[in-house]
């Protein structure tokens, strides 16, 4: 009886648990009264509702997170994708999401009456505006540029969608390269409108088709990620053809540039020898000049000196003449004077006409020429 009595307590207890509310402070609890259908939005922590037999209760992290990949342990639900060119992908990724606060808290009833638990705010909400977002987003490129430069762009274009809602996009025709073929081929690509926020319409600076059914609920993603996105199995034999090419002529650029650099230095070390040679002749002659500018100053400096020495000896000789003549006797003097007159007899006796010389007084020649001899 006592056991019975334990056993009863015990079922008593697990029953008043399990009929309570009592959500973490992580959570959300959603309460929908089985009498009058009210609904209550409940947050922890701590005990809300200690009998609730018969009333409904969802409980929502506040937030969460929502993963969509090919790998089962990460969801087992890629999201396929196609581009532009008609190319094909699939896309896997993660992403954070948070359930709405402060006075957009109430919009948690419109979630518990439309979809009921957090496993279908998933699966119906969220992939729906992830869904719908990659199929936009995909034609903003080809499939080759998303495969290997775009990937931040699209999660851009994607995540972006997803929280504020469709583009109204404008259509343009682009050449691009189909690396499958390798041929030029025209596709026509996406853009987005840029827009002041005049209209409502306007969100997160481009114009929408429509509002994300996320921000109609006050669900935000935040913290996106793209994990793996994988062509079909043409595309990536193509990507890979192609990195091999590129591989290759990335190698015969870098030898192209080496041969560029070499030639180059080759050149600026002939044009350094070049001009160390021409530094060298310039030196000589600047050299030479200076020797010979030397030399012609020496000679100048002989010549001057020599005319010095010269003119010394001028004046030495005429000194000395004129000392030997104030020293002579007359009758030195008289010969000299003879002498003298003599030679200039000879040298008059030369002329070949006759030289006749009169004083205009009646005296003889020979007179004339003593005194001529005497006052030279």
């Amino acid at each position: 009886m006592k056991n019975l009595k334990l056993i009863v307590a015990f079922f008593s207890l697990l029953l008043i648990a399990s009929c309570t509310i009592s959500p973490t402070a992580k959570q959300y609890a959603v309460e929908s009264d089985a009498f009058n259908g009210e609904m209550k939005i409940h947050e922890g922590p701590g005990v809300k509702d200690y009998i609730n037999v018969f009333d409904d209760v969802s409980y929502y992290d506040k937030v969460d997170s929502y993963s969509f990949s090919a790998n089962e342990d990460e969801g087992g639900e890629a999201i396929n994708i196609r581009f532009a060119n008609n190319g094909r992908a699939s896309l896997s990724g993660s992403t954070d999401y948070r359930y709405p606060t402060g006075e957009n808290r109430s919009l948690m009833l419109d979630i518990e009456e439309n979809y009921g638990s957090p496993k279908a705010v998933e699966s119906q909400l969220i992939r729906q505006a992830l869904e719908k977002s990659v199929f936009t987003a995909g034609q903003f490129m080809n499939v080759f540029d998303a495969l290997s430069k775009n990937r931040s762009y699209l999660q851009e274009l994607i995540f972006d969608q997803a929280n504020y809602g469709q583009y109204k996009v404008r259509f343009k025709e682009e050449k691009q390269i189909d690396l499958a073929t390798g041929k030029e081929i025209v596709v026509k690509v996406s853009d987005r409108i840029e827009c002041d926020g005049s209209s409502p319409l306007c969100i997160n600076g481009f114009l929408r088709t429509e509002k994300s059914a996320l921000k109609l609920y006050g669900i935000q993603l935040f913290n996106p990620t793209i994990k793996g996105l994988t062509g079909e199995a043409s595309i990536e034999a193509a990507i890979a053809s192609n990195l091999q090419r590129s591989n290759k002529m990335e190698e015969l650029a870098i030898q192209a540039r080496e041969a560029q650099v070499d030639a180059a230095t080759t050149i600026e070390t002939s044009k350094a020898e070049v001009a160390i040679e021409e530094a060298k002749s310039a030196k000589r002659v600047a050299t030479a000049k200076a020797e010979t500018a030397v030399k012609a100053e020496l000679v100048k400096q002989a010549e001057l000196e020599a005319q010095a020495k010269l003119a010394i000896k001028k004046a030495e000789a005429e000194g000395d003449k004129l000392k030997n003549i104030a020293g002579l006797s007359p009758l030195e003097r008289a010969t000299i004077n003879k002498e003298t007159a003599i030679g200039v007899a000879a040298e008059l006796a030369k002329r070949p006409v006759p030289y006749i010389i009169n004083n205009g007084n009646g005296g003889s020649n020979l007179e004339l020429l003593i005194l001529m001899i005497r006052c030279w």
